[in-house]
């Protein structure tokens, strides 16, 4: 990945540094999507039962389904939580007065309203150079429920 200009003031290797290690990181998510695999299993646990071979044995497969996918996907949230930890850590070693780093997350949890989607991504604005007046700022909309009581 090129050097982006709002990093000019970083040394090529600065840069390296950094993109290798976000890289390294970025590439060690779980795609948590991949947990509803687990429901596979329930298509065999209901031919165990129709078949009827061993009568409690389907149901066991069919409950099973549910726990390795609640079991799947909780583990993978918190391995994504704590590689997200390490991200934030890395984005402040490498802010400096050159350039701020600012990683940002949304959904990454258990709840999230219908139709979000997480969204993980990385805002570097410049910093303030010394004898310079400008200071950047990151304006993050933040939804609001307004509530309204009729008398």
């Amino acid at each position: 990945m090129s050097q982006p200009a709002v990093a000019a003031g970083w040394s090529s290797q600065r840069w390296m540094d950094f993109s290798k290690k976000m890289a390294s990181y970025v590439r060690s998510f779980k795609k948590d999507g991949y947990a509803v695999l687990g429901l596979l299993l329930i298509p065999v646990g209901i031919i165990l039962i129709i078949i009827e071979l061993a009568p409690p044995l389907g149901e066991v497969v069919v409950f099973l389904a549910f726990v390795v996918t609640y079991g799947l996907s909780t583990w993978m949230r918190g391995a994504n939580q704590a590689i997200d930890a390490k991200i934030e850590a890395l984005c402040r070693q490498f802010s400096d007065c050159s350039v701020q780093l600012q990683y940002v997350t949304r959904c990454t949890g258990a709840c999230k309203r219908q139709n979000e989607q997480t969204y993980r991504g990385l805002n570097m604005t410049p910093g303030v150079v010394q004898g310079s007046e400008a200071v950047t700022a990151l304006v993050v909309p933040v939804p609001c429920v307004v509530e309204a009581t009729v008398v």
